[in-house]
C-alpha cells in the first residue's frame, strides 16, 4: 500500500483476509486431530 500496489480498501481486505487464515491455522495447531489422515 504505501508504494501505492495497493489502495488502502484493498489493504483493510487483504488484512482481513489474513487475521482470519491467521486464526484458522492457530486452531489447526491447537487441535490437529481433524485435519490428519488416518488411512496411512
Amino acid at each position: 500500500m504505501d508504494c501505492g500496489y495497493i489502495t488502502a480498501e484493498q489493504h483493510v481486505k487483504l488484512v482481513g483476509w489474513c487475521q482470519e487464515i491467521g486464526k484458522m491455522l492457530g486452531s489447526m495447531i491447537k487441535n490437529p486431530g481433524p485435519f490428519l489422515i488416518s488411512d496411512l
